[in-house]
């Protein structure tokens, strides 16, 4: 029995789905391949994710696949792309967001020909061979039927649009993820293209004068750690046996943040903004470009993701060092802040001219808890295991958390270690607390008493307190008053002894009223 050409040909559905399982069976599973899962319950809840993705996805594909045409030109892009960043992404865990984007575009060839190994070259051809194979077939063997196509566009429409009338937690899991995640990334890039490039002139003709033996400043921006879960502030576990032990630790339990989130927490914790002037934070250079005038160097270490809305305050600095290999926050193998310490501790040998201000982003306590911390014998067990947090009990969430706790404490520790014997100070702020459970909500972004409770330390070397006692005299005098995380700006300059019309003295932690 003999075929006609158009018997021999494959109905384009068929083609969709076959195209969309191989394609959300390798690249969709290699977005989900670090998520823990412990339990039948947790792979319940991965399943699921990896449904939702996979659907949207796959009304994507549907859509660049209606006309052949198109087809042809996107679908090799698309497929490369995809290749090349599961590479990276199993490979050394960088993912596509706009981090990454950035580092690719700053960094020059002496940098990138030792990323571009042989096994890179292999997934590119592989990939660019393939798609060549699936442009052929769907040029030659798939049979094109206008109603057909008409259902098929229109539920590709419908499954490709559900990530813009889902809820925020579906839909920034499927932003996250390719091939949203092209979309995504990109745009976020060129938003915070456009910020860096809003150039401001906040402080043009503010003087900024430093002092005569000026210290080296260490602002570390914290995550997610609230006030009541230090020792120092009378915590019942000894969640930080180092850094909360030393006698030049001093730890302030009432600072307090409108902030519920980094969004807007950093903008504001930078610059001048306050509770009645909450938009300068979007207006107005940092204190930054202060130090800046005064003759310092600056550099801001990020251990997490420079979002647009803090993204020209990183710029305000000399240098940008990403640290965190560009991950994303969907990312669940180890992210740990000690990280940080070898590029400060070279940063800091560089140029001992000038005095340094060094912005330290952390990842601190940000959920996934378990993985900012390793596995210890020290650790608050049973911790957890998966990262369903419908399926933990408060007991496991609330050890995790503290186990990121004790990972904190060993960076700050360490991070002493290198400022010891310099004339310096560092300046903790987290940029709000967490909630673990309290009335039933947990993490941030949320409206919970702790997550408008950060914690606030300062630490300093026998150097700086020999240069300034009665800062430091001040400092613990005031240790139990209260303060706004408005305090910090000032706080930042006063600590440095600069002298500016732009510092309210009575604002900082280091004024005595």
């Amino acid at each position: 029995m003999n075929l006609s050409k158009s018997d021999r040909k494959i109905a384009f559905p068929l083609f969709w789905i076959l195209l969309s399982a191989l394609y959300c069976g390798i690249f969709t599973t290699l977005e989900f391949a670090t998520l823990p899962i412990s339990d039948v319950k947790s792979f319940f809840m991965v399943t699921i994710q990896w449904c939702i993705v996979a659907t949207c996805t796959s009304g994507l594909l549907g859509l660049i696949s209606l006309n052949r045409t198109v087809f042809a030109i996107l679908f090799p892009v698309l497929n490369l792309i995809s290749a090349v960043m599961a590479y990276y992404s199993v490979s050394i865990g960088i993912k596509l967001n706009a981090v990454s984007i950035e580092i690719a575009v700053v960094n020059s060839w002496t940098m990138w020909h030792t990323v571009i190994t042989p096994a890179l070259v292999t997934t590119i051809s592989a990939a660019l061979v393939i798609s060549a194979g699936i442009v052929y077939v769907r040029y030659r063997y798939v049979r094109s039927a206008k109603r057909q196509k008409a259902f098929c566009a229109i539920a590709a429409i419908v499954m490709a649009c559900i990530p813009a009338v889902a809820p925020s937690r579906v839909r920034n899991a499927v932003l996250a993820r390719m091939p949203y995640s092209i979309y995504s990334a990109v745009t976020d890039y060129l938003y915070s293209n456009r910020q860096i490039q809003n150039i401001r002139h906040t402080f043009d003709n503010t003087p900024a004068e430093a002092h005569t033996t000026p210290p080296d400043v260490i602002i570390v921006l914290g995550e997610s750690l609230r006030a009541d879960h230090l020792p120092m502030n009378g915590y019942h576990r000894n969640t930080m046996p180092l850094f909360g032990a030393d006698t030049a630790t001093v730890s302030l339990p009432y600072v307090t943040t409108v902030a519920t989130h980094t969004y807007t927490s950093v903008p504001h914790i930078l610059t001048r903004a306050d509770s009645l002037n909450p938009d300068i934070a979007y207006s107005e250079q940092s204190f930054i470009s202060l130090f800046s005038k005064a003759g310092y160097r600056s550099a801001w270490f990020a251990n997490q993701d420079i979002s647009g809305s803090y993204t020209y305050f990183a710029h305000e600095t000399d240098t940008i060092a990403y640290c965190n290999a560009a991950r994303s926050v969907y990312t669940y193998d180890k992210w740990l802040d000690t990280e940080l310490i070898e590029p400060v501790k070279k940063w800091l040998s560089q140029d001992s001219t000038k005095p340094s201000l060094a912005i330290l982003h952390t990842i601190g306590s940000h959920w996934w808890y378990k993985s900012h911390y390793n596995d210890s014998p020290h650790n608050f067990m049973p911790d957890t295991p998966h990262k369903e947090i419908g399926y933990l009990s408060d007991e496991q969430i609330v050890n995790s958390y503290d186990n990121t706790i004790l990972a904190t404490d060993q960076f700050l520790s360490q991070l002493t270690g290198i400022l010891s014997g310099r004339n310096a100070i560092i300046i903790f702020i987290s940029d709000h607390g967490e909630a673990l459970g309290e009335n039933g909500a947990y993490l941030h972004a949320v409206e919970a008493v702790p997550v408008h409770h950060p914690a606030c330390m300062v630490w300093y070397t026998p150097g700086y307190l020999t240069l300034f006692p009665s800062k430091i005299k001040t400092l613990r005098d005031n240790r139990l008053r209260h303060y706004s995380t408005d305090a910090i700006f000032h706080t930042a300059i006063d600590a440095a002894g600069i002298s500016t019309p732009a510092l309210m003295e009575s604002k900082s932690i280091f004024y005595e009223p």
